[in-house]
């Protein structure tokens, strides 16, 4: 942790999300002895064992990397996959060893290529990936080190399936492979990897309707993505007056409702659901939420919602509950609560807005673009609302803010709406002198920066 206070939050979110707890005993002039625990279960093999077969057992693909350990590396790992493996010297090789697998009757295979930030800038692998995919329905998997929006928008526009941050997780490819094949009956990740970690099973959400009610546009096109790459059929909702009319002429097998929304807020909404719900059917409603306080979720429970998320929702947690709710399986760990760190100043995470998006560059990219488009927007009603003295008005776009904010890469942005978001709630007016005019300068400040660090 190199000693520094600012890392203490994330380890306790990382604690945390592992379903543990941490703590310290301090004693003046002698020192600090930190502690935590861990949930987990005793696994039946031994943590290096692999299955007989895989998802991926029997399919080519084609790998381009360059760096002779990583290379080694990754042929290990996809042929402990079952997978055959074709290695490339140069990407230039990859078109004749497509042609070559043709002629033997390989078709399709997959590509992993990895990429330079000399190769993004001068448009090589624009170029590799536009042939690759002139010979055929090949899917192309990115491999690079640059973790920039620059780096990641050029990945993005290539053409190019999925991306990967190095180092990546065996995991995060696997899970990205997975989804290029698209077998109907893949086993369940945990099988693949003897771990309890992930609950559900590549592509098991085929076939699953599901109702996504939220008024911030940003968080909706992140769920509804995530579900529909799994195969969900998705409704979306922008309020809960929507969400209630949706649930009133179809059956859902799960809604995941926003708590705070205009028009009627998730609590009412899921009254209403539950209210004229058959007695014999009962759709799990999952609250989402970015302020869960005590008396919160005590409405929630009492609204009949049998569960929450906090905001931002992480895709291992989404579907934990999926697991939880719709499978009704042991989901292993429990849903974490996101720990905010209200000490960072970064006004731009690109590996942050990566990992809120699930590893998925061109949604990662797409969030973003939708946050910078809407900001000038947001601002002006910010100013608004706040000038005009309506407290709910103005608590209400400080909170869209917030949730849009939470989903992207912009830390210093989420943290400064989260503090006027806390400071609107503590406070009964909006008098220029309290602390709310503070922090609302903060928000226009860091709104601000990251438009001018965006144009740049």
């Amino acid at each position: 942790m190199a000693g520094q206070d600012s890392d203490l939050p994330s380890a306790r979110n990382l604690v945390e999300q592992m379903g543990g707890e941490i703590g310290l005993e301090s004693e003046p002039r002698a020192g600090s002895t930190f502690w935590f625990t861990l949930r987990g279960e005793k696994l039946a093999t031994p943590h290096n064992a692999r299955p007989a077969a895989t998802p991926l057992a029997g399919y080519t693909v084609l790998l381009y990397e360059p760096h002779p350990l990583a290379r080694l590396a990754a042929y290990h790992t996809l042929t402990g996959w079952g997978m055959s493996v074709m290695e490339a010297e140069d990407p230039s090789a990859l078109n004749p060893m497509l042609h070559d697998a043709a002629t033997r009757g390989i078709r399709d295979p997959m590509v992993i290529l990895s990429a330079s930030r000399h190769t993004l800038e001068s448009g090589t692998l624009s170029a590799a990936v536009k042939a690759i995919k002139a010979n055929g329905n090949c899917k192309v998997a990115i491999l690079v080190n640059d973790n920039s929006q620059n780096a990641l928008s050029r990945i993005s526009a290539s053409g190019a399936d999925a991306c990967l941050v190095k180092p990546y997780r065996q995991r995060d490819l696997f899970r990205v492979l997975c989804r290029f094949v698209a077998t109907g009956n893949t086993p369940a990740e945990q099988d693949v990897f003897s771990s309890p970690t992930s609950a559900t099973a590549i592509q098991r959400l085929a076939g699953l309707r599901i109702l996504v009610a939220d008024d911030n546009p940003i968080n909706r096109k992140f769920i509804i993505t995530l579900l529909r790459q799994q195969g969900a059929q998705t409704i979306e909702a922008e309020d809960g007056q929507h969400a209630v009319s949706a649930a009133a002429t179809q059956r859902f097998d799960l809604i995941l409702m926003d708590v705070h929304m205009p028009v009627m807020n998730g609590i009412e909404a899921s009254s209403s659901i539950r209210a004229r719900e058959p007695e014999e059917q009962h759709t799990p409603i999952i609250a989402l939420t970015a302020d869960a306080l005590i008396a919160e979720r005590s409405d929630i429970g009492a609204a009949g919602m049998d569960d929450l998320l906090i905001k931002p929702v992480q895709e291992e947690q989404l579907w934990r509950m999926i697991a939880k709710w719709v499978y009704r399986t042991a989901p292993g760990t429990p849903p974490a609560t996101n720990v905010h760190q209200a000490s960072d100043t970064r006004v731009l995470d690109e590996t942050l807005g990566l990992q809120l998006a699930g590893g998925n560059a061109a949604l990662a990219a797409d969030l973003l673009a939708m946050l910078l488009e809407d900001l000038p927007r947001q601002r002006h009603r910010l100013n608004e609302a706040y000038a005009s003295g309506d407290r709910g008005e103005f608590l209400e776009h400080v909170h869209r803010l917030h949730g849009s904010a939470c989903q992207c890469g912009v830390p210093a942005l989420r943290a400064a709406a989260a503090r006027l978001e806390s400071a609107i709630k503590a406070e009964e007016g909006l008098a220029p002198a309290s602390a709310v005019r503070a922090h609302m300068e903060s928000v226009s400040k860091e709104i601000e920066r990251l438009l001018t660090s965006c144009r740049a």
